[in-house]
Formats: structure tokens, sequence, C-alpha cells
């Protein structure tokens, strides 16, 4: 089993922190208010899309890479890309926890890809940026699934204001 605890893509590395190694914590930028239940720090799944899941990937923080002032200033650069949204937290995941999901048949459901960022005119570099991926095309009702399975894996959340 060990051989196949790291996918041929996450081998490759793709910045001077290299591969995100299983034992890495990562997060996903929360940046709606809208992805709590309302009076609680409960996520709601929406806060991992379908899509990026299925396909262009969800976007983590290799939280273990950097400290929370500069989690949190990467959460609010990244949130200043998206209209009308504002970072309120981080959900936080383990890594080993991603890529031990499996399907039915034994199959891993999730990539974890190191997938660092370069300084933009609007976005500071993010060489601690990653990515969690289905490992294959999968059917709607699957990546459901893996969405349902991320959610479940959150292992705790970090609000950046003292509601919740």
């Amino acid at each position: 089993m060990a051989d196949d605890v790291i996918c041929p893509c996450e081998n490759e590395s793709h910045g001077d922190l290299g591969p995100v190694a299983d034992e890495e914590n990562v997060a996903r930028v929360i940046v709606s208010p809208n992805h709590f239940r309302k009076g609680s720090n409960a996520l709601k799944p929406s806060a991992f899309p379908l899509s990026h899941i299925a396909t262009s990937g969800l976007s983590l923080l290799r939280t273990d890479c950097m400290d929370s002032d500069q989690a949190h200033q990467l959460s609010c650069a990244i949130a200043g890309q998206m209209q009308n949204q504002t970072a309120v937290g981080l959900a936080k995941l383990s890594t080993s926890a991603l890529r031990g999901l499996r399907d039915d048949e034994d199959v891993r459901m999730l990539c974890v890809v190191d997938d660092p960022v370069a300084e933009s005119e609007s976005m500071p570099a993010n060489p601690g940026h990653a990515f969690a991926i289905s490992s294959i095309s999968r059917s709607d009702p699957e990546i459901l699934a893996i969405q349902q399975a991320i959610y479940d894996l959150v292992n705790d959340i970090e609000r950046f204001d003292d509601t919740g």
C-alpha cells in the first residue's frame, strides 16, 4: 500500500517547497460568510465546489509552510480577487486523510499536488499553494460523494473574526 500513497502526479515538485508530504496539514480558504451555517462554525459542503474537485482543483494552503499571519494575508488576497467576498477563515484538513479517501473499488479519490503561485500585480507570491483534485474522471454522484467526504474530514475551522 505504501507505493500507492503518493500518486505519480504528486511526486513531481513544482516549486521550492517540493511535493506536498503526507504528514502536512492543508486548509481551504473560506471566502464567504455564506459558507458557514448561521450561528455556528459549521461549514456548508458548498465551501468545496464540485467543479473544483472534478476538474480545476480545489485550492488549498499548505499551512505547515507558513505562519498564521501569512495564511491570513494570502486568504485576504485570494478573497480580494472575487467580487463581494471576504476571507472569513480556514477549513483545516490533513493531507494523509484526503489521500486516504477511497471509493468502493479501493481507488484513491483525490490527489493533493503542490502548485506554487508566482507573485503578480494583484496577488502576492504563494509558494505554499496546493490543490486537491479527483484522481480519475468520475460521475457527478461520485464527485458529490467526494465533496461530502472532504466536508466530513475538516478537523478544525479557524475563523479570522471573533464571531461564530
